[in-house]
């Protein structure tokens, strides 16, 4: 075993020791590319380390919600422009219908026409992505609505819910992204539901004069239908402005989107960066250690062998 080893020999080994340590150091950071390994290479800088790292996942994961999110709001944005699309297109079929120079027949197919467009009308408000019905509120598993046309709207009950769900941005703050389909299509507001303003102006096209005409019968029927389809158009008018309101707030949502979006992108490289300046080593100087380390040991043991012959050997019994 080793005996009798000197204090020149102790600060010898020690220094050896702490060039090994540096070179390894260098060359793990080299490999790596990393500057810390472990909570002891620079504990100060660990924790802002591991502060860092955890509020670029925070980050991330908010961009992750922004862009799933971003997706149901574009496709209900899209539905509600058809919609809007389709009820212009009722509004239009309900003028001609008031011109006073359709025959029956041509007031049922106008009538054929009307249901028509209520069956996309009811297509839009069962929009879903990836399986998520966008205007099923909070369950969103479950398609809002299908046609029945026992019902005074022509539509089965809403089968969704209220919508409560919000979005938060990468700052922490929280906006609502939806509104339930019976907020949209079906609004209880006098006159304000699309379905049941559709619906009634089908069934007044569809509910010509049941006497031919020149019967003493037919004009006051015809008159009547007339009165009815009157009604109807009144209710498409405020159907086609509550949808315009919800329209605007999709657009105002969207944009919201956006907004959040870029800022979540403008920090996660912020906070890239910051753990890159703790964490992230410098190459350069990485290299110029381990060579300098190199350089310094061998430097170390050329002068220990000048400075004597004897060897760790000789120390041993």
């Amino acid at each position: 075993m080793i005996t009798a080893l000197d204090v020149s020999d102790l600060r010898f080994l020690a220094s050896v020791n702490q060039i090994q340590t540096t070179a390894e150091q260098a060359q793990e950071q080299i490999s790596s590319g990393l500057r810390l390994q472990s909570p002891s290479d620079d504990p100060a800088d660990v924790s802002a380390s591991i502060l860092t790292s955890a509020e670029l996942g925070q980050t991330e994961q908010v961009q992750t919600n922004l862009g799933l999110v971003t997706s149901e709001v574009n496709s209900g944005e899209q539905a509600l422009e058809d919609a809007t699309s389709v009820l212009q297109n009722v509004n239009t079929l309900g003028t001609q219908g008031l011109s006073g120079t359709q025959a029956p027949a041509q007031l049922s197919t106008l009538a054929s026409q009307v249901q028509a467009s209520l069956e996309e009308l009811v297509g839009d408000a069962n929009t879903s992505v990836e399986g998520r019905y966008v205007f099923s509120g909070d369950d969103y598993m479950v398609a809002p609505y299908s046609l029945d046309a026992t019902q005074p709207n022509g539509v089965s009950a809403y089968a969704g819910s209220a919508a409560t769900r919000q979005i938060m941005d990468a700052n922490g703050s929280t906006f609502a992204i939806s509104e339930s389909g019976d907020e949209i299509f079906d609004n209880a507001s006098p006159g304000a539901s699309v379905f049941a303003a559709v619906n009634a102006l089908q069934v007044a096209l569809a509910n010509v004069p049941t006497v031919a005409q020149g019967d003493p019968a037919y004009n006051a029927q015809y008159t009547a239908q007339q009165t009815a389809i009157q009604a109807a158009m009144t209710q498409v008018g405020t159907a086609q402005a509550q949808l315009s309101g919800v329209l605007s707030f999709y657009g105002t949502v969207q944009d919201r989107l956006q907004s959040a979006t870029t800022t979540a992108n403008q920090l996660q490289v912020t906070q890239q960066t910051d753990l890159s300046n703790v964490q992230d080593a410098d190459a350069t100087q990485a290299a110029l250690n381990l060579s300098m380390a190199n350089t310094h040991l061998d430097a170390a043991m050329s002068a220990r062998a000048e400075r004597s012959n004897k060897t760790l050997f000789d120390y041993m019994a």
